[in-house]
C-alpha cells in the first residue's frame, strides 16, 4: 500500500544473516517468490536486489554475518533498509536514531537525508538535535498535548519547547 514503518526496538532475525534479512523483506514485496516449491536462494533477481540495496547503503561487508553479531548501530541502518526494500511513498520512523551513538546517530541521519525527495516521512524522535536536522516541518507533544508546530526556526525559538525539551528556562 505504500506504507513502511521501523520500530523503536529493532526487530531483525537473530540467527539470520544480514543477507537474509534483506531477502525476506524484499521477498514480501515480489508475489511470485511465496511459491512454496521454489528455493528463495535460485531466485536470482532477489539476492541481485538484496545486493543492491545492501550496496547501496554502504553495508556489503555486513552482509554475511548473523544480525545477532553486528553492532546495535548496524542492525539499526539494516532496519532502515528493509522498510526501504519495499519502496514506499511514506515511511514510518520510531525513533531512529534511540540508542546510537554520537558517529551511529551522524550515520543513521545521513541515510535519512538521503532517502528519495519525493518520500514523505514520519518521525518520531526525541532527540531534538536530529528532528531539528531532518525535518522540515515539526509537531511537538508534552503529555499527550500539542504544544507547538511548525518549522525548525520556529520550533527552536518556541519558549514553550525551549523549556520542557531543551532546558531553558
Amino acid at each position: 500500500m505504500g506504507l513502511a514503518r521501523t520500530f523503536q526496538i529493532t526487530n531483525l532475525f537473530p540467527r539470520l544473516t544480514v543477507l537474509e534479512n534483506v531477502l525476506l523483506a524484499l521477498q514480501a514485496t515480489d508475489k511470485s517468490a511465496f511459491s512454496m516449491l521454489a528455493r528463495m536462494r535460485t531466485n536470482r533477481q532477489l539476492f541481485h536486489n538484496a545486493e543492491s540495496l545492501l550496496q547501496e547503503w554502504g553495508l556489503t561487508a555486513i552482509a554475511s554475518r548473523a544480525a545477532r553479531e553486528i553492532s546495535y548501530g548496524e542492525q539499526r541502518q539494516i532496519d532502515l533498509i528493509l522498510a526501504m526494500a519495499v519502496r514506499p511513498k511514506v515511511l514510518l520512523l520510531d525513533e531512529p536514531t534511540a540508542g546510537l551513538s554520537a558517529a551511529e546517530v551522524v550515520r543513521v541521519v545521513g541515510m535519512v537525508r538521503s532517502l528519495p525527495k519525493g518520500m514523505t516521512i514520519l518521525m518520531i524522535e526525541h532527540d531534538m538535535d536530529v528532528a531539528f536536522a531532518l525535518a522540515d516541518r515539526i509537531t511537538v507533544l508534552h503529555q499527550g498535548r500539542l504544544i507547538a508546530e511548525g518549522g525548525v526556526a520556529a520550533i527552536r525559538n518556541d519558549p514553550h519547547v525551549s523549556a520542557i525539551y531543551l532546558g531553558a528556562d
